[in-house]
């Protein structure tokens, strides 16, 4: 673990051990103006990064919207014209408390971009600050580890967040009874279903909402496209966890899902914990509630006024502090436009995720290199994704391969798992899983956990 440096706040003299910890205190002590602190809405106007964006921003791109729908549901006609954004919460990172987690689970928040002014990826009690420090960031290429003290102005800086945050369910107590109901009589469960294949019919058992199989579809997918020069993928045990049909609101937790899918299934650390299964989302959110007990990014608590049994929004904040919370390592970057070569967001987010992917892959040569690596959580404005791999394909460009909780696998993909050969066109059914510039250059700022 690295050594502690002492940082002394220019104001009042007081003493903190991390670039984190200073700017907290600077925050809650000694804001801009000797104003308390306030909302990212109340100080600009300009469409940039909040805390949670409502669904009502859907509208914004309705047409991308329908477009996807289309291929999720088996059109081919319209397949290609896919290109698709929905929203859901955002909520940035960290407090960690290394009195209760070993410190060498605990990693601190990076970003491309070391010589930015603004803290980008923050706490939410952070947002509005502007600064002038220069090494706020930790390394891009190396993450320091950093002890946090726990601190009850962490919690005592942060206000009650609103619909325009938390979705418009932000108020409620609990969510309806049919809801309850759905979530726990649908959600995972596994059914049985007929396929025909060579003129024989046979039974098989799925689970619609987290399906298995998806990666080594893609792979073979990947493989037969002859527009993919080479292609990254996750772990092949890695599930597709998408929402219920009538539920909204929920796709942080289903990243989540997709995360622990890979956790379960490989036995990795934290399986245990799990209870060897993937969690429910009533499960998520009393680990988040622990997490919360236990200090890791408390703020949401106050901010949130708690969200078990609710249908309000959590993003990148609530994963990490679950995670933490169960002993689970995890890192989180905040990516954002680096000042020095004007280099954009989305082009620093794909060179990232393909060295996610390359770093410890042995095979460097084949068209299709597949990993036994983990999924990333992935966040930008209004909606959150996992990324289950990267592809560059031959004209140069280069895509993330996701899993979008907001959209089941169709029926088309899901009668492709376990064929012996498949005869189709690959690029339409890719198009579902593909996100390149096109999407990811309308956002300025992402964050993903890994």
């Amino acid at each position: 673990m690295a050594s502690l440096r002492s940082i002394f706040c220019p104001f009042c003299g007081i003493e903190r051990f991390s670039d984190y910890e200073i700017m907290l205190h600077l925050e809650t002590f000694h804001p801009e103006g000797g104003r308390p602190l306030s909302s990212f809405k109340k100080i600009t106007k300009s469409p940039i990064w909040s805390s949670h964006i409502p669904e009502t921003d859907d509208t914004l791109y309705l047409k991308d919207v329908v477009n996807n729908l289309e291929l999720l549901q088996g059109n081919k006609d319209d397949i290609k014209r896919l290109e698709e954004n929905q929203t859901e919460p955002y909520t940035a990172t960290t407090t960690l408390i290394n009195k209760f987690v070993p410190t060498n689970l605990i990693k601190h928040a990076k970003s491309y971009d070391d010589e930015q002014e603004e803290i980008v990826f923050k706490p939410r009690c952070l947002r509005n600050r502007r600064t002038n420090h220069k090494n706020i960031h930790s390394n891009p290429v190396k993450t320091s580890e950093i002890r946090f003290k726990p601190e009850s102005s962490s919690q005592e800086g942060s206000k009650r967040l609103g619909k325009s945050e938390l979705g418009p369910h932000a108020h409620e107590d609990k969510m309806p009874g049919w809801l309850i109901k759905l979530l726990k009589e649908e959600d995972g469960v596994t059914k049985t279903i007929k396929r025909t294949q060579n003129g024989k019919s046979k039974e098989i058992e799925i689970c619609p909402n987290m399906m298995m199989g998806i990666i080594p579809l893609l792979v073979r997918l990947l493989t037969e496209d002859k527009s993919t020069l080479y292609a990254y993928t996750c772990h092949p045990c890695v599930r597709h966890v998408s929402r219920l049909k009538r539920e909204d609101g929920f796709c942080g937790y289903r990243n989540i899902q997709i995360m622990t899918s890979y956790i379960v299934s490989t036995e990795s650390q934290g399986c245990d914990v799990l209870g060897k299964k993937i969690p429910s989302i009533f499960d998520i959110q009393d680990y988040i509630e622990m997490a919360w007990d236990l200090g890791f990014n408390s703020h949401g608590r106050v901010e949130t006024n708690g969200i078990r049994g609710t249908r309000k929004y959590i993003g990148t904040s609530e994963a990490q502090a679950m995670f933490c919370g169960l002993g689970i390592p995890c890192e989180v970057q905040g990516i954002t436009k680096c000042k020095i070569t004007e280099t954009p967001a989305h082009e620093l987010l794909l060179t990232a995720a393909e060295d996610y992917f390359s770093y410890k892959s042995a095979d460097l040569e084949s068209k299709i290199r597949c990993t036994h690596l983990p999924p990333i959580y992935f966040q930008h404005q209004g909606h959150s994704m996992t990324i289950v791999g990267f592809e560059k394909r031959s004209d140069g460009s280069k895509n993330l391969i996701v899993f979008d909780p907001r959209y089941f696998d169709s029926t088309k993909i899901v009668e492709l798992i376990d064929r012996a050969s498949i005869n189709v066109r690959s690029d339409a059914f890719l198009g579902a899983y593909r996100k390149g510039i096109g999407y990811l250059k309308r956002f300025k700022e992402f964050e993903i956990l890994k």
